[in-house]
């Protein structure tokens, strides 16, 4: 025995049509059954694993991540290539001194580099406070993380953990070289 559907079969066809042109799968939920529409070049056989299949296989346990057998995510081979890290040959310690290398280098880097668009104005912004003045960190606009070690990497800026969470800044504290730069590039 059959039910009517709640959706003809000319609308899911429109759907197919559109889906197809603008290169995308469609995904139709019919009275909880999941239907996928999936365009005739591109169908994957039930035989193949998806990526998601491939990816559940590759992390099964902690204790293989670092045996992991190719083929890797491309983005994740790439930093560990750019750290210079194999996890063939390499344990957790080796990931973790690499990393902290890397991160020397990158704030060792930044002083050489000029002021972008958001470290220029968490600097107009921090100097309207004026120097070693604590300036909650929400006060500031466009200073994200990434912007407060820049600036803190040029000596610009200070900061202070939030009490309940290390891991967090609660305030800005704008240095004197900092005041200086900001007074520089408003002239």
């Amino acid at each position: 025995m059959t039910r009517a559907l709640a959706i003809s079969s000319r609308q899911i066809t429109a759907i197919c049509k559109g889906v197809s042109k603008a290169g995308f799968v469609a995904e139709v939920v019919i009275n909880g059954a999941v239907v996928r529409l999936v365009p005739e070049g591109s169908a994957q056989s039930a035989a193949s694993p998806s990526v998601d299949e491939r990816l559940d296989h590759m992390f099964d346990s902690s204790r293989e991540r670092a045996t992991v057998q190719p083929p890797y995510d491309n983005a994740v081979s790439d930093y560990y290539r750019k750290l210079g890290y194999n996890p063939r040959t390499m344990n957790d310690d080796d990931f973790r001194r690499l990393v902290g290398e890397a991160d020397a280098r990158w704030k060792a880097e930044i002083p050489t580099l000029p002021l972008n668009k958001r470290e220029l104005e968490a600097l107009r912004q921090l100097n309207a406070y004026g120097p070693n003045v604590p300036v909650l960190w929400s006060k500031i606009k466009n200073c994200g993380p990434d912007t407060t070690e820049r600036l803190q990497a040029r000596g610009f800026l200070e900061t202070t953990p939030h009490p309940k969470d290390a891991q967090s800044v609660e305030f800005l504290v704008l240095t004197d070289a900092g005041q200086r730069e900001a007074a520089k590039q408003e002239t």
